[in-house]
């Protein structure tokens, strides 16, 4: 994955290699932490250059509160007239703190920080007043989430440099002297970025020490915005851009003034009006993804969930962030009296009406856009499925969790799969996975919204049925506790299956289907983790299983075990071997954990072990790999060499190729 996104990179710049080539002066700089650390403060204070400070002098109280930042502003800051960066411009992208918003971040931002611009920085904000013992631990686990965070969508081999900056409101500041508490203020926080650090010395180049600040000052914050033009002026000193990239620019900043209202471009048209300036789609492509990683626009190449649409652009991104994100997906409530919040009126299956979303809406802008202009844009994203005429289904609306349905008693075991990072200390699961995922299962032809599936969904899960098989899909939300985000696929059935050979019942296998259709869901999960986050390494785990007719385990509780050490228990020890679970009085064997195509592996292939069961010589005289052989010895001694041939052709035989 992450070899085919250097190869993209490349090839962009292979489609440019013709035009004329201009020094960059633009970068991209996210402002990133929790909410009330003082961003937008400290944006404020950065975008405040000595001149603007002169004309316009500007007195902040010393408790001053910002209005909350709603999904994304932007701000641009410039050099000092007459230094070294005079003519670099840093766009500043600050991200809303509020654990809401992080939902949608890595939604939004196709490439955050992933693409081929050498000068994307990382600010990390933290407010250190003080530093308690009690608190020590918080700030590790606040440190290490927004580290996890960004890592995510890293690509090795391109490192993106990252600061982090200690506002400290509190503590006095003047002429640049720092008070007494700042040495132990600094030695804290430095010990612990080195600390936590180290596990991302290969996807994040971490400043070796924080930068303190007082966010409300101009003159305190020149510092760190020093830093922050003297690193983008080092990565850029020996890049050149296309200067076809510069009238791209100038074009769409002249078109944004004349459609404020929905600032967003089709690729179709917007192709068209550029090659009326004889500009081909090939370079346009290439230019416009050198403008979305400077910070200028947003575009939309692909679409996250592997739909079939049209590319577009966003002109505006801060109309984006705040108008889309802030009021759209995530309002807090709707501003006139007799409408309630959005998220109130979510249906049980996470849908709500169109006219609900289209008052919300032209509510909070009287001269908006077309809301099915807007849908249309969200569904393009992932995050949002039109049901019919009638409904949209917008999961990051959904507040609550209702398991009701799910807690229906089947039959036999549930069964499922785990997935999490490999890397428990640096890996990260975002969330706007798991939102893209819940429109890409409701989307689904055998089981999504438009069938009689019983399907819904929640804040934390999505739910269907598959024929007579349940499925749930959770996701683990607390985001703040490194190695705890994961997400689970469940099945359990709702009928009994009893198979008939040669006029006897035999034993229900039906757990090796079940696990085969979690597998199908659990390469979904998987191909858009990857999308997200390329650097990310994944690990499968089994779950330990429970009665269907019982309360559902929750799944801080679950017992789970690496599915390549189950492998490795069947192989070495036989189908039959025993785990240390149990479902009731029940010992739960190696080889029910394991689905039909995992267990051909073991076996190599399914003719292999026919040829085992057809052959009058002992099995261990034949040919075979050597797990199979160790598998079969294993077996053989138990009695169980018919059986395990028995169970793979079986299960083979029932979900087919």
């Amino acid at each position: 994955m992450q070899e085919k996104r250097l190869d993209n990179m490349r090839a962009e710049e292979f489609k440019l290699k013709d035009e004329e080539q201009v020094v960059p002066h633009m970068a991209k700089v996210f402002l990133c932490g929790y909410e009330k650390v003082g961003k937008t403060t400290l944006r404020r204070s950065m975008e405040r250059n000595l001149l603007k400070s002169l004309i316009k002098w500007e007195r902040r109280p010393r408790f001053h509160e910002e209005p909350r930042t709603r999904g994304i502003e932007l701000s641009e800051v410039s050099g000092e007239a007459g230094t070294p960066e005079e003519e670099l411009t840093l766009i500043l992208w600050e991200l809303a703190g509020q654990q809401e918003f992080h939902v949608m971040h890595g939604a939004f931002l196709p490439d955050l920080g992933l693409a081929s611009g050498r000068a994307t920085t990382f600010v990390l904000v933290f407010r250190a007043d003080s530093v308690k013992p009690p608190e020590a631990a918080k700030s590790e686990r606040e440190l290490r989430y927004w580290l996890r965070f960004i890592a995510a969508g890293s690509v090795k081999g391109l490192k993106r440099h990252l600061v982090l900056a200690l506002n400290c409101i509190d503590s006095r500041i003047h002429g640049g002297v720092e008070a007494e508490d700042f040495n132990r203020q600094k030695t804290f926080w430095g010990s612990l970025l080195k600390d936590v650090g180290k596990a991302f010395s290969d996807s994040l180049d971490i400043h070796s020490e924080p930068i303190v600040v007082d966010a409300r000052s101009r003159r305190s914050v020149q510092k760190l915005k020093q830093h922050l033009l003297s690193k983008v002026e080092n990565a850029l000193k020996d890049v050149k851009i296309p200067k076809l990239c510069l009238e791209i620019h100038e074009f769409l900043l002249d078109w944004k003034s004349k459609h404020s209202n929905f600032p967003v471009l089709n690729w179709t048209l917007f192709s068209q009006m550029m090659e009326e300036r004889g500009i081909t789609a090939d370079k346009l492509d290439a230019a416009t993804a050198h403008l979305q990683e400077t910070g200028c626009i947003l575009y939309y190449r692909n679409s996250p969930v592997g739909m079939e649409t049209d590319r577009f652009v966003v002109a505006d991104p801060e109309w984006f962030g705040r108008k889309v994100i802030g009021e759209i997906l995530l309002p807090e409530q709707m501003p006139a009296a007799k409408h309630s919040s959005l998220s109130q009126i979510v249906g049980d299956d996470g849908s709500l009406k169109r006219s609900m979303l289209a008052g919300h809406f032209q509510a909070l802008n009287k001269d908006s856009a077309n809301t099915d202009e807007l849908i249309d844009m969200l569904a393009k994203l992932g995050l949002c499925y039109d049901v019919g005429k009638e409904r949209v289904f917008i999961p990051a609306l959904i507040r609550e969790d209702n398991l009701s349905k799910w807690e229906r008693k089947g039959v036999h075991w549930v069964m499922g799969r785990s997935l999490q990072p490999r890397e428990e200390d640096k890996g990260f699961i975002p969330s706007s996975v798991f939102r893209k995922l819940q429109v890409l299962l409701a989307q689904h032809e055998k089981f999504g919204l438009p069938r009689d599936s019983d399907y819904c969904a929640g804040k934390t899960f999505s739910f269907f049925m598959v024929g007579t098989q349940m499925v749930l899909v959770q996701f683990d939300v607390d985001e703040s506790h490194p190695g705890d985000d994961r997400i689970d696929v469940l099945v359990k059935r709702m009928v009994k299956q009893v198979d008939v050979v040669n006029g006897f019942e035999v034993e229900d296998h039906s757990y090796h289907t079940d696990l085969e259709l979690v597998l199908k869901i659990m390469e979904l999960v998987e191909g858009l983790c990857h999308q997200t986050c390329p650097s990310l390494e994944l690990e499968r785990k089994a779950i330990g299983p429970w009665r269907a007719d019982s309360a559902t385990v929750p799944m801080a509780d679950r017992k789970l075990i690496p599915v390549d050490e189950l492998k490795m228990r069947v192989g070495k020890h036989g189908l039959h071997s025993s785990t240390t679970m149990r479902v009731g009085t029940v010992v739960v064997q190696n080889g029910q954990l394991l689905s039909a195509s995992e267990l051909e592996t073991i076996n190599s292939n399914v003719n292999q072990s026919l040829l085992i069961a057809q052959s009058d010589m002992p099995p261990s005289s034949l040919p075979m790999a050597d797990e199979t052989e160790e598998a079969v010895k294993q077996d053989e001694t138990q009695g169980d060499a018919e059986r395990i041939i028995s169970v793979v052709t079986e299960e083979h035989h029932r979900i087919g190729p």
